[in-house]
């Protein structure tokens, strides 16, 4: 997360920064939306095209969805997965145990010993999977990027007259 604020006594804030704030506001919102869009970008193109993991199914690709809200004196940009195993791709963690059943046909097959050995069910013992994080070490590597997009926005509003 990348989170700027101003702070400190409005009396000694130079009435003239304040009186810009809404410009401000406006120009960090549209830097706001071209970052996300960026990032969502760098992670679909860079991360999950094979730099950290791999392309399957592409449907973790196909959820990474960028989005902007906020206020009059907030702004948000975030860039989210609704895919439930995300999370333990980018924070890795331990599977539970679990059942795996076929999801078409009646048995599972796997090679054994150059032969197919079939099951109806595979008791899973759960498994330790690695962190392979993909937006956060996007968002690290385009931290500075983010951060003279914004200081540039924002002078440019400050210093026009």
């Amino acid at each position: 997360m990348i989170k700027a604020v101003i702070v400190g006594d409005p009396n000694k804030v130079p009435r003239y920064i304040l009186s810009k704030f809404p410009q401000i506001q406006g120009a960090v919102k549209v830097s706001m939306a071209r970052l996300v869009l960026k990032l969502a970008r760098k992670i679909k193109e860079e991360k999950l095209s094979g730099q950290v993991l791999r392309n399957k199914t592409g449907t973790l690709r196909r959820s990474i969805s960028p989005s902007v809200s906020g206020s009059e004196t907030r702004t948000e940009g975030k860039v989210s997965t609704n895919i439930e195993y995300a999370r333990i791709h980018e924070f890795g963690g331990r599977t539970p145990p679990h059942v795996i059943l076929p999801k078409r046909g009646r048995a599972l097959a796997f090679p054994w010993k150059g032969k197919d050995v079939f099951f109806a069910k595979v008791n899973h013992p759960g498994s330790q999977m690695p962190e392979r994080s993909f937006m956060r070490t996007a968002l690290e590597e385009m931290r500075p990027e983010i951060l003279e997009e914004f200081n540039h926005a924002i002078m440019e509003v400050v210093s026009k007259k």
